[in-house]
């Protein structure tokens, strides 16, 4: 072992050369003691030792100082790594394919060892696949892609993950055609270059793939089960557009097909990632305004063009689960669920086409209240907005697309104090800037094996369990049990 002797220290070592910088080697035992030298290795040390052997020793000593300095950089490299989120390790006991790249939200999972030694892993790329191109799988494609202007993918707006292949049946819409598509927000589809992307006409193609880490299903909601369930199966993540179900045992199928394949289940509820809802929230939560006591949430559409009728409607799940669930998992998520609710609306076929709901909590001083659903006239194409009374403050928003363009009636707003002030905000200003947000914990989570709350499967089937319960309360007048 090579070192200088420290101050006070007995000198159990020999001196090597007669440079003016002197080292000595020092003969120790395992445990640490001195040890005697061997034979021969008296006399090596002396002012007699031979050139030759006193190369050798100063080159095995300049030789270990760039080695040392050369670990202390790759540990450096490595620390630098993991606090900036690209190097992690696996959780104790967990799999080593748990590790992740990239920011995710909570705590990353701490250091494993096996057998003495600590097991580092580096994430590949998420890749994803869309299963369905309709309005949604074109919005989820534009949250993930960045397009020029000719419709050609640059690249990807999502760290560490990117859409490399599509499932749909339409022959166009598999040759790039995507112009049919049309939804009550945003562009219309265009004409895109997809020959860079795996394109399937059949989903189980999709998911034996075995480059797919994650299935997003943006498929009619009657269908998200079917699919879900056989990507778990095959051992993919899954991220499924809301609502998780039209039918509750459908949700408790899909949940419990994720905790028996040891993957992942997200439902891709929006709400909580745009920005005027995460300023919201977070007021709610910090008490920056003090109690909450009162809540109104609106969300109403007009029939859609591309609707063939009631066939579309049951497939839906009626305008209470497809539209009004996003109201319900919100306030499911930022309050807790009901203890019971009482509401008043239209049925259609035992489904619900408009509801105003009363959500009753435990604090009889709470009042939350809603109303959703699709019988708008023809011009009011979408609107939406929220009403939240605080015990110092009130936040208002109100917004839509009238007469085919974009208004905001009331940017979001505080009153507080007798003043008016517009908050400022962060995310993205493009259209589908919220959905990128979305996207992204969906892929931090994949690569963390964290599942965030706003994506929960459970949180996204006591939604359901919410528009379900709603229905029932239509139907008999009365209120009905949540929990």
């Amino acid at each position: 072992m090579l070192s200088p002797r420290r101050r006070g220290q007995k000198d159990n070592t020999a001196p090597i050369g007669k440079s003016s910088t002197c080292f000595k080697i020092r003969f120790l035992s395992r445990n640490g003691k001195f040890r005697p030298p061997e034979i021969g290795l008296r006399q090596i040390g002396r002012a007699s030792v031979s050139g030759t052997l006193h190369c050798r020793v100063l080159f095995s000593l300049w030789l270990f100082r760039i080695t040392s300095r050369f670990a202390w950089f790759l540990g450096s490299v490595i620390a630098l790594a993991c606090r900036m989120g690209f190097v992690a390790f696996p959780p104790e006991g967990g799999n080593a394919g748990a590790a992740f790249c990239g920011p995710v939200t909570g705590s990353p999972p701490g250091p494993a060892r096996a057998n003495g030694a600590l097991r580092i892993k580096v994430a590949a790329m998420v890749k994803i696949g869309i299963v369905g191109i309709g309005f949604m799988g074109w919005t989820h494609f534009a949250a993930a892609t960045k397009l020029d202007d000719s419709g050609k993918p640059r690249g990807s707006k999502l760290k560490g993950a990117a859409v490399t292949a599509f499932c749909v049946r339409s022959a166009e819409k598999l040759a790039g055609d995507w112009t049919s598509i049309q939804g009550n927000f945003g562009p219309p589809g265009p004409k895109l270059d997809v020959s860079k992307l795996s394109a399937y006409d059949n989903y189980r193609e999709l998911i034996r793939d075995p480059d797919i880490d994650l299935i997003d299903i943006c498929l009619p909601n009657d269908s998200h089960e079917e699919v879900a369930i056989a990507a778990l199966e095959a051992g993919k993540h899954v991220l499924v557009e809301k609502p998780i179900a039209v039918d509750p045992k459908a949700a408790d199928r899909m949940v419990a097909a994720a905790k028996k394949a040891g993957k992942l289940l997200m439902v891709a509820h929006v709400l909580p990632f745009f920005p005027e809802f995460q300023f919201l929230a977070e007021c709610v939560t910090s008490g920056r305004y003090g109690k909450l006591r009162a809540a109104h949430l609106r969300r109403v559409i007009s029939p859609p063009k591309w609707s063939a009728g009631m066939e579309d409607f049951r497939r839906l799940g009626g305008w209470g689960i497809d539209l009004h669930i996003h109201d319900n998992h919100f306030l499911t998520w930022l309050l807790g669920s009901p203890a019971q609710v009482f509401s008043r609306g239209l049925q259609e076929d035992g489904y619900v086409n408009h509801v105003h709901s009363l959500y009753l909590y435990d604090d009889a001083n709470l009042a939350v209240s809603a109303v959703s659903g699709g019988i708008a006239a023809e011009g009011l194409t979408f609107a939406h907005g929220f009403e939240f009374y605080f015990e110092q403050a009130t936040i208002q928003l109100a917004a839509g697309t009238l007469g085919g363009d974009w208004c905001v009636d009331r940017p979001l707003t505080v009153f507080a104090k007798g003043k008016l002030t517009s908050p400022k905000l962060k995310g993205g200003g493009e259209w589908c800037s919220a959905f990128t947000s979305e996207l992204q914990m969906a892929v931090d989570a994949v690569k963390s094996g964290q599942l965030p709350k706003q994506l929960s499967g459970e949180l996204a089937r006591d939604a359901l369990r919410l528009c379900h319960a709603e229905a029932k309360s239509i139907a008999t007048g009365k209120p009905v049990k949540v929990r």
